[in-house]
């Protein structure tokens, strides 16, 4: 069951999300301006990986502490657009409605930011950046496929992310591939192609090393720096993968899907015995 922050916004059942971030504004007015331009989006990056994990983007790795560890310092969007000049009215559809706002310290087309002073989206090594949005193009080839520009153009297969989903922000429905764990599989690490930001599997987005252990977390780049590992168990990490998927939303809970505990299989697997 979602609990109430001192805020009243519902966080969730996971107990690693107790607080309600700073950044809840401005994803919300972004949401709130993406859905009004009215092109379909979706959420991608690591902000999105954590909305799939946690149902925020920063939690509290400690449940008894005030820490919050961020995953991400930015929101990446990707959203399909029918050709050039759409593309270039949406995104001045988007800095008009940004700086209508009156909340975001810059608004561009297809990008704004916000002051890190009012945010928790802050990630070690890169504690003087600005938190910020970018929207990035998608073009439906209609065959079949879609045309991402991700660090060069790159081509997903449409069932791949169509129809959408919804991952959990808080109270906020937000936008997200079909097939989360084969869309992000295909996301490129920045400056290190062929290389996969998020790895393939299980093993590297439900539970990777350094969220149940000590291993060190953080990108190979020159300005982020490696941590220490947040060591949550992996019971909790399930707990909060089954709280979203009760409530609807997108998760990785099956990656802790245990057959062997489920009474169906045990009668089948007795049945297949006899």
């Amino acid at each position: 069951m979602a609990k109430e922050s001192r805020t009243g916004i519902p966080t969730s059942g996971c107990p690693l999300v107790h607080k309600v971030e700073k950044d809840y504004k401005y994803v919300k007015k972004v949401v709130q301006i993406l859905d009004s331009i009215g092109k379909p989006y979706f959420i991608s990056g690591g902000s999105g990986m954590a909305m799939l994990r946690f149902g925020a983007i920063s939690i509290h790795p400690n449940a008894t502490s005030e820490r919050h560890f961020a995953f991400d310092h930015d929101l990446e969007f990707l959203q399909v657009f029918d050709n050039d000049t759409d593309f270039h009215a949406s995104c001045e559809k988007f800095r008009q409605k940004c700086e209508d706002a009156k909340i975001f310290k810059e608004c561009s087309k297809c990008w704004a930011r916000w002051p890190r002073e009012d945010s928790n989206m802050i990630i070690p090594g890169r504690e003087d950046y600005d938190p910020d949005v970018s929207i990035r193009r998608v073009d439906d080839t209609h065959d079949g496929n879609l045309n991402v520009a991700w660090r060069g153009p790159r081509v997903l297969d449409r069932d791949i992310v169509f129809p959408l989903r919804k991952a959990k922000y808080y109270d906020i429905a937000v936008p997200v591939a079909q097939n989360p764990m084969d869309f992000f599989k295909h996301v490129p690490l920045s400056g290190h192609a062929p290389l996969l930001e998020y790895g393939k599997g299980c093993e590297d987005m439900a539970f990777p090393l350094w969220l149940k252990n000590n291993a060190e977390w953080g990108p190979p780049t020159a300005t982020e720096l490696a941590v220490k590992g947040l060591n949550i168990p992996r019971g909790i990490l399930s707990l909060c993968a089954n709280a979203l998927d009760a409530a609807g939303f997108a998760s990785f809970s099956s990656c802790f899907f245990d057959p062997s505990r489920h009474p169906l299989w045990k009668l089948t697997r007795n049945h297949v015995k006899k």
